[in-house]
């Protein structure tokens, strides 16, 4: 198994990646979003991240349901401004 350690302000946050069967906390898709929004100077539209990623909107619709529910063991939100994108948020 492999691990990345992110900050997040000034938090560790943790990747685990699943290898020869082993539990993982995102799957890739989610860990390639968190990486979109770790890297973005502002708030970043699901429209945005669909291109990025090559699927629909509405996978990344999807996908946030499961992420927001993930991240929150981590001290993370997202926050969503209407007509602008999304952001990470954390304590």
């Amino acid at each position: 198994m492999s691990r990345a350690i992110v900050n997040c302000r000034n938090k560790p946050f943790l990747h685990v990646y699943e290898r020869a069967g082993e539990r993982t906390d995102f799957t890739p898709r989610t860990q390639q979003i968190l990486e979109i929004l770790l890297g973005g100077k502002g708030p970043v539209s699901k429209q945005e991240i669909a291109d990025r990623l090559g699927v629909s909107k509405r996978t990344i619709q999807r996908e946030f349901g499961f992420l927001e529910n993930d991240i929150k063991q981590y001290g993370l939100h997202l926050i969503n401004r209407k007509g602008k994108g999304s952001v990470l948020s954390g304590e």
